[in-house]
């Protein structure tokens, strides 16, 4: 067997608690109508037990559903037939990455049907009537809900692939029953005013059996200027634009995207702990611009310019999108430009986040904001401070990077003088996802020496605690990123030194009685036990 590594002696120990927490969007399927419950959730409520629990999940995977929604009729009123016996449903689509689940036997069957029974119907009721209905639909149109009816032009619509659409004309009623034919495909999707419906196929025959309304949609109100497009931003990305100013609601500059002669360049400026960052965006010519600047977002570590550009740069994409669409913009060309070659990575067509990068939470932002923008955006690299310079060819850009670097310094000098000089709370970004945290602090740069320093080193500092190397009054004391990034410098006949030393296994008296090199731990000048410390 393997001799126990560090981690499984941690487990051993009792040090399983840490207080890293993931922060991002949940991956919920979202409900379907006003008052649809999850299968699941309303089990565990029950509190069934978990052996039945386990057994109606693969009856619900193999039938493919989620909510109570999946398995009933189009009214929201009745749990349908093919549920009822375990069938995988036809009035949606399969999605071909659901899990291929054998199907139940009868006693899951069995067991399947109770359930519906005693949780979902009414008392007593033969056609499997639901005891609260699930009320109108959330979405306008459903991407799995294969049958639509309109009853204005009074036509079936058939989704029978994922953008794939067919018509079905009505026939003459027949013993009140509605009928449809099958038209022919159709290119576009059904018009708003539809309602999903349950049809039984007779042949060639489409028969109407029940419909479902959806919640009125309410038309979205544009905005009509570029302070109101700012407060329909998401909360997370107003401190990159809060600050930004412009004319004529940026018409021009919104014409010049379209025409792909505009230009954005952005630089920071960075002291101690505290970064800002300038930009600015230009049509062909500097009469009409949009200007702003910000406060980098932290944690900023001193000497980190890369964080201030990536702020500048994400602002400047920021504010382009809310243009794009105050204006109604989809397509153009934008050349983006800053002095740090680093922070125009994610402006390549093939780049992709990585953990281990610097500052991964403002590169995803950043990427993923590009991926939304509708319109191409070209980077350049300018070289900064060319204020009395003639080596960049990029004159304008140059010129254009020197004035934000002062505007940049502006700010910062005008925080300075405002603001306590006290650690700033940590901020979600728009667009950073899933991000790593270490209580309220972020981590930035989540890569695989940073998670197993955050998990393991704990448990090593509490080791030297147990064996008095220190007081545990002193831990707090001693600068441990310091000791991390001061050892990789030294020699490797240096570093295996001093860890001989630190952990207590040099060539002493109480190392080589333990070794049994020599009988007693006896120092040969004094006379008392010799370890390390009393060689020191």
């Amino acid at each position: 067997m393997a001799r126990p590594s560090l981690s499984n002696q941690a487990w051993s120990l009792g040090y399983t608690k840490t207080s890293l927490s993931l922060k991002g969007p949940l991956a919920t399927i979202p409900p379907r109508r006003a008052l649809d419950l999850s299968i699941n959730k309303v089990m565990v409520r029950e509190k069934l037990e978990p052996s039945r629990r386990k057994l109606f999940n693969e009856v619900r995977l193999h039938m493919g559903f989620t909510y109570l929604s999946d398995m009933c009729n189009a009214a929201g009123t009745h749990i349908l037939p093919e549920a009822w016996n375990c069938q995988r449903q036809s009035h949606a689509l399969h999605s071909p990455s659901w899990p291929n689940v054998k199907a139940p036997g009868r006693q899951a069957k069995a067991a399947w049907q109770s359930m519906l029974q005693s949780l979902f119907i009414l008392p007593g009721h033969s056609h499997r009537q639901l005891a609260s209905p699930l009320g109108e639909w959330l979405a306008p149109l459903d991407a799995h809900w294969i049958w639509w009816h309109d009853p204005v032009a009074d036509t079936l619509w058939e989704n029978r692939r994922p953008n794939e659409w067919h018509t079905w004309t009505a026939l003459p009623c027949r013993y009140q029953h509605h009928r449809f034919s099958h038209a022919a495909p159709s290119v576009k999707a059904p018009p708003g005013n539809r309602s999903c419906a349950m049809v039984r196929m007779s042949g060639s025959i489409a028969r109407l059996q029940d419909i479902g309304a959806s919640i009125p949609q309410q038309p979205a109100v544009a905005p009509s200027t570029f302070q109101a497009a700012i407060l329909a931003l998401p909360p997370t990305c107003l401190w990159a634009v809060q600050h930004a100013q412009l004319d004529n609601h940026g018409l021009t500059v919104a014409q010049a995207i379209a025409q792909g002669t505009a230009v954005a360049v952005s630089d920071g400026s960075l002291r101690y702990t505290l970064g800002t960052s300038a930009f600015v965006i230009e049509g062909a010519t500097p009469d009409h611009h949009v200007l702003g600047y910000n406060r980098v977002p932290v944690p900023v570590e001193e000497g980190d310019s890369h964080r201030c550009e990536l702020a500048g740069l994400y602002a400047i994409v920021t504010t382009v999108n809310c243009l794009c669409r105050l204006h109604s913009v989809t397509s153009g060309l934008i050349t983006i430009a800053c002095d740090n070659t680093s922070a125009l990575k994610p402006t390549a067509v093939n780049y992709l986040p990585c953990p281990r990068q610097k500052n991964l939470d403002l590169m995803q932002a950043l990427w993923r904001s590009l991926q939304e923008s509708p319109v191409t955006w070209k980077p350049v690299h300018v070289y900064g401070h060319q204020d009395c310079k003639v080596k960049d060819s990029h004159r304008r850009l140059a010129s254009l990077n020197c004035q934000m670097d002062a505007l940049a310094k502006q700010y910062w000098v005008f925080l300075f003088k405002r603001l306590p000089f006290l650690a700033s709370p940590h901020l979600s970004i728009h667009n950073e996802w899933w991000t790593l945290w270490n209580g309220p602090s972020k981590i930035t740069s989540p890569s695989r020496p940073t998670l197993y320093g955050l998990i393991m080193d704990p448990v090593t500092q509490m080791c030297w605690v147990r064996h008095k190397r220190f007081p545990l009054e002193a831990k707090e004391t001693i600068d441990w990123q310091a000791c991390s990034e001061g050892m990789p410098v030294l020699k490797p006949s240096r570093r295996c030194w001093i860890t001989k030393h630190a952990s207590a296994n040099s060539g002493v008296g109480t190392t080589l009685m333990k070794w049994k090199h020599q009988d007693d731990d006896k120092c040969p000048r004094c006379n008392v036990s010799e370890d390390t410390a009393h060689d020191l």
